[in-house]
């Protein structure tokens, strides 16, 4: 017998070890029972159980060391007491669970016990062993067909030579292969990479797309067709700046003028737009005067643009670098440079 917070276990003996013959009860209802068993019997459970709990490392022998002192009080209460008395050892909850955990599997945890779960493995199906087995004869197949045949190769979606869904949907929608899309960028995200010091305001020259993609705030291959400047964030611009981005939008260049900066919409194709970002990669090694070969760099000259996006970048409203108004505001500003062209060739020279 075993007194587990309040409750009684029996224990017997079987070529395992020791395992529980009952269910737990209440010790009230089994005092009548544990009054007949002598003191040498108790005292010959209280040995074996020792001997079975030797396997057991220390930390779980510590814990059912109070199941060991707990023994005794099974012939020292009385039928009429329905819990053990205050004072005496009780044994936790935890130290329970694993007694419990231990004895209900016939045996201590070994290697031998380890196995997997139910269902964890399935056995191969065996097929064409007979009809008694379900998958004899045409071994689930069926009668004739393509299917039935090894070497199967149906395409996907194919329903058996009618039309399939795919092409009894009508088309809808196309695919603009000319879209230039532009990496947005918003006044929001400038005015915090200025704060936190990683993005410096040039005092004599326009804010350049390579400004921001040294700060950090794009990588150079993500900036595929040029820059939009867009409003999210406007409220927080308090820095006056000049920036030249391929476009911007009618919020973010009010906001940024209320601040004090400007706007400028500078026309970049590919090649132009390489140039400005990798300056480095136009590098061409030519004779100098002296018969020493020099690396000078050959930026190409930028394209205008497109008829369809003329009138854009003639638009004072755009900010568009071709308008008059634009033109006069941003050589009062830089000392008669209206764009960035010639930036990158001060920055390497």
């Amino acid at each position: 017998m075993l007194i587990l917070d309040g409750m009684v276990m029996a224990l017997s003996m079987s070529p395992l070890g020791l395992y529980p013959v009952a269910a737990c009860v209440p010790t009230s209802q089994c005092f009548s029972f544990t009054r007949h068993i002598k003191t040498p019997h108790r005292d010959g459970m209280l040995s074996v159980l020792s001997r079975n709990l030797r396997t057991i490392g220390g930390w779980d022998r510590r814990r059912i060391g109070g199941v060991l002192r707990a023994l005794p009080l099974l012939s020292s209460q009385s039928p009429s007491s329905g819990a053990i008395p205050p004072g005496e050892p009780r044994m936790g909850i935890s130290a329970a669970s694993i007694l419990v955990a231990h004895l209900s599997t016939g045996s201590f945890l070994s290697l031998s016990d380890l196995h997997d779960n139910p269902g964890a493995k399935r056995e191969r199906k065996r097929v064409g062993r007979g009809i008694g087995s379900g998958s004899g004869k045409t071994s689930g197949r069926g009668m004739n067909g393509q299917k039935k045949r090894s070497s199967v190769n149906i395409p996907q979606g194919f329903e058996g030579g009618q039309t399939p869904m795919h092409r009894r949907l009508p088309k809808t929608g196309f695919k603009n292969i000319w879209a230039e899309p532009l990496t947005p960028l918003h006044v929001g995200t400038v005015q915090n990479w200025i704060d936190m010091g990683r993005l410096v305001v040039p005092a004599d020259r326009l804010m350049t797309m390579k400004d921001l993609v040294d700060a950090g705030i794009f990588k150079a291959n993500r900036v595929k067709h040029g820059i939009k400047l867009l409003a999210r964030g406007g409220e927080h611009v308090h820095t006056p700046f000049h920036i030249e981005v391929s476009r911007a939008s009618l919020g973010a260049i009010d906001a940024v003028e209320k601040a004090g900066g400007t706007v400028t919409c500078v026309h970049f194709n590919r090649l132009a737009l390489r140039a400005l970002l990798k300056p480095e990669a136009f590098r061409v090694p030519m004779l100098g005067e002296d018969g020493q070969v020099e690396e000078t760099l050959q930026l190409p000259r930028r394209a205008r643009p497109p008829p369809r996006l003329m009138p854009l970048y003639l638009d004072s409203d755009r900010r568009g670098y071709l308008s008059p108004e634009v033109q006069r505001r941003n050589k009062d500003l830089f000392n008669g440079q209206v764009i960035s062209e010639e930036i990158p060739k001060l920055a390497l020279d």
